[in-house]
């Protein structure tokens, strides 16, 4: 177990590399055809058993390739179909496994991003222990046992029966294998996690054949800011298919519909190019061009044609203040330099020119797990923000119940006020009546009593 262990560790970041990929395989039909790939091994022990995938036609030797070897291998190619295209080949391989002396505990995790790890190797009644170290709950679920960890949970399962043992999460769909190894001798096996992809760029390529190029017009009169249309037609004369014909030119003002096609003997297709000028002067317009349209096919000699473009005298180009000279400029420079700008993706629409609009595209790559963490953490903000439209709703019942309470405390406070106010006013008005009342009581003590002293003072004088 414990050799074990230390192949794990020591591999964690080693992987087969080979070179080239992608791998360019161009092959004639039914014609074998070799090709060198050289592969390093950067695991720290030996390697064999390889396998080369879904890839008809291909012949790969026997090898081993031992620890940190490098090593060059040629295979061979015979295609009896034609086929085209860039094709993904899985390349398998194995390593040998000690047997341990014991029986044997292993833990899996299980994580916000899958079974960690997603493969592991056993032996005859080893036992298997998955613990949930994620916030929400899953399932260890195989053909032979169903289990349900919520969080924080654990569960075992003792492996008797030899082979692979594939089992998944029932909830985010992660998948997990148990390899379950032999006690009796040491066994190869193949981890999943090792495999590797080798891109081939296949072309497979039939006997040579002959074209036929013939140009309906290759006069052409073309306004300097219009475009006219041309046609070409291409003709297999040869007795064998013609393979990926392409059309080109030596010139920027010709553009084709069509091209990178396939064509069988006998045949005929025609192809409609575009001719639009590309001249900001007058001083280039009242002028004859002549260019060239080139026809290739994988096993067809290359044709040429010319074509003359006279371009009519023009003296719109000369300022950039005239519509024309500005739209000139714009499509035909401003345009193919950014051709991402949404101004620049345009269709024809009606009476002229419409734009659309469109919303950038930004590639993406993720992986499985990737995206289920995304999907979590999705769930997670949803369930917060239910959580808080939750309290929200709670808080606006509590106060919807409270708001007659606090009415009426309203109206007792608003009645405590006025009975207030009315006690208040007629405290004052029995004050002011007092007040009055004690201010003729002295006022007519006062007057009684400067009557008595000048009462007094005249009898003293004997006037009385």
């Amino acid at each position: 177990m414990i050799s074990m262990i230390v192949l794990l560790v020591a591999s964690a970041s080693a992987e087969l590399i080979m070179t080239p990929n992608p791998i360019d395989v161009a092959v004639k039909l039914n014609t074998p055809q070799n090709f060198t790939l050289t592969l390093y091994n950067s695991f720290d022990f030996q390697i064999k058993s390889f396998e080369f995938k879904n890839m008809s036609g291909f012949t790969f030797p026997d090898f081993v390739l031992e620890k940190n070897e490098t090593r060059a291998i040629t295979f061979s190619v015979n295609m009896n179909e034609f086929k085209s295209g860039t094709f993904q080949v899985p390349v398998t391989f194995k390593y040998l496994v000690d047997i341990p002396s014991t029986t044997q505990t292993h833990y899996v995790n299980i994580t916000q991003y899958g079974f960690s790890p997603n493969f592991i190797m056993v032996h005859e009644g080893d036992t298997v222990v998955w613990t949930n170290g994620d916030d929400v709950s899953h399932t260890v679920t195989g053909a032979n046992f169903d289990y349900e960890l919520p969080v924080g949970g654990t569960v075992q399962h003792v492996f008797n029966t030899v082979g692979t043992q594939d089992y998944n999460d029932l909830t985010l769909f992660w998948d997990g294998r148990v390899e379950v190894l032999s006690r009796s001798s040491a066994q190869e096996v193949n981890n999943p996690n090792y495999n590797k992809v080798l891109s081939v760029n296949l072309n497979v390529i039939s006997d040579p054949t002959q074209l036929s190029i013939n140009l309906v017009d290759k006069a052409f009169n073309v306004e300097a800011t219009k475009n006219v249309e041309g046609l070409v037609s291409i003709e297999n004369t040869g007795s064998n298919p013609a393979q990926k014909i392409t059309l080109s030119s030596d010139s920027s003002w010709i553009t084709f519909e069509k091209n990178n096609m396939d064509l069988e003997n006998g045949k005929k297709t025609f192809i409609t190019f575009h001719i639009q000028p590309v001249i900001f002067s007058s001083n280039e317009t009242n002028k004859s061009y002549t260019f060239k349209i080139n026809v290739k096919g994988l096993n067809t000699q290359n044709y040429n044609e010319s074509i003359s473009v006279f371009v009519p005298y023009s003296d719109v180009f000369d300022s950039f203040d005239t519509n024309e000279g500005f739209l000139l400029w714009f499509s035909n420079v401003f345009c193919p330099a950014n051709p991402t700008m949404f101004l620049c993706n345009t269709t024809a629409g009606g009476s002229g020119t419409q734009i659309i609009i469109k919303d950038p595209e930004i590639p993406i790559n993720l992986t499985a797990t990737q995206v289920y963490a995304l999907l979590k953490r999705i769930q997670r903000i949803e369930d917060s923000n239910q959580r808080t439209n939750n309290q929200i709703n709670s808080l606006t019942d509590s106060l919807e119940q409270s708001i007659p309470t606090f009415n009426q405390m309203l109206n007792q406070s608003v009645n405590q006020a006025k009975e207030s106010e009315d006690s208040r006013s007629t405290t004052e008005a029995v004050f002011w009546i007092v007040a009055i009342i004690g201010i003729l009581i002295a006022g007519f003590l006062v007057t009684w009593k400067l009557i008595s002293k000048y009462k007094y003072k005249k009898y003293l004088m004997g006037e009385v």
